[in-house]
């Protein structure tokens, strides 16, 4: 028999799950437009106004909802308040992940499929899973040291998917998922007090700092097109970032994290549709074993929560 706070918790595991499935799909649509513009423009020119349409669509949004219900009088104070950071190291250590991270998956794009980058990217939850262990003190039992071994394994075999030679490209974005398992036990232990608008704008406004004399220097006009682009990537960043922050709030970093995997499938639809690429014989294999991986580490994850509320149980009848 359930009780109250298990059927809570379930209720909340699965928003988060949804949450999490919705921002790695809108990441997957802006990565998409962010390979299309790297055909035509400059990297960090790119990226620049990836950030600051970004930050456009979340000053609208935060705003109309300071408005609504309250005197136009008090929004912007109400707005700052929400803003304001209360740790700035803090916040300087997130934005920095974020923009390397950033920076070296978008540069990966210019020599590799969306496929063949997202392989590498998925091992994040594994990483995650480490870093609660070592950070957090939680228990990890045999079978979820097997998922992380076979799955970073795969991982390394995945940074040769031509057999030509390791791709550095490939060996930045395997940092990156270090960086960003880093970047999700942050978020889940350090920084609850933090409001979601605080951590978002001031992680995109001081990458839009950082990439301001780069992307200066790699300016090209716009035409119609590219900026329609732009400002979809820059609506997929706000709503990404938003709905991922919210979901490793509410629920497992593990769990959360191990949504991830979807981007591989969508990866592999987007390389054919746009591009008529297939993927290769060790991304597929590679990918399989580390989503595999993930998924076994997820549902080890789900028995021992549903362990835990039997026990709960026990000692309370």
């Amino acid at each position: 028999m359930k009780t109250k706070s298990s059927s809570l918790r379930s209720s909340i595991v699965m928003f988060s799950a949804l949450l999490s499935l919705g921002s790695f799909t809108t990441y997957t649509i802006m990565d998409i437009g962010v390979q299309h513009l790297l055909y035509k423009l400059d990297l960090f020119y790119v990226m620049f106004f990836s950030n600051l349409f970004a930050i456009v669509f979340m000053t609208l949004w935060s705003g109309s909802m300071s408005i609504v219900g309250r005197k136009r009088k008090s929004a912007m104070i109400e707005m700052w308040l929400v803003w304001k950071p209360k740790r700035w190291r803090l916040h300087l250590l997130l934005a920095g992940i974020a923009l390397i991270g950033d920076i070296l998956v978008f540069y990966s794009f210019k020599f590799h499929s969306l496929a063949e980058v997202y392989t590498i990217i998925l091992t994040t939850p594994l990483f995650a899973a480490l870093f609660v262990w070592l950070f957090q003190r939680e228990k990890m039992g045999w079978m979820k040291w097997c998922c992380i071994g076979v799955g970073f394994a795969a991982s390394l075999w995945a940074l040769n998917p031509s057999y030509a030679g390791i791709s550095w490209a490939l060996v930045g974005v395997l940092s990156t998922a270090v960086m960003y398992a880093g970047w999700y036990w942050i978020v889940k232990y350090h920084a609850k007090d933090e409001s979601v608008f605080s951590l978002f704008m001031s992680s995109r406004l001081l990458s839009l700092l950082g990439l301001a004399i780069p992307a200066y220097l790699g300016a090209t006009p716009l035409l119609w097109e590219e900026i329609l682009i732009n400002l979809g990537n820059g609506f997929s960043y706000f709503m990404g970032y938003v709905m991922i922050i919210l979901a490793t709030r509410l629920g497992n970093v593990s769990t959360v994290s191990g949504i991830h995997y979807v981007q591989l499938p969508l990866g592999v639809m987007a390389d054919f549709l746009f591009y008529k690429i297939y993927p290769g014989i060790v991304s597929i294999c590679a990918g399989v074993l580390i989503v595999t991986s993930g998924v076994l580490m997820v549902v080890i994850d789900r028995r021992d929560e549903v362990m835990t509320d039997v026990m709960k149980l026990k000692n309370s009848a």
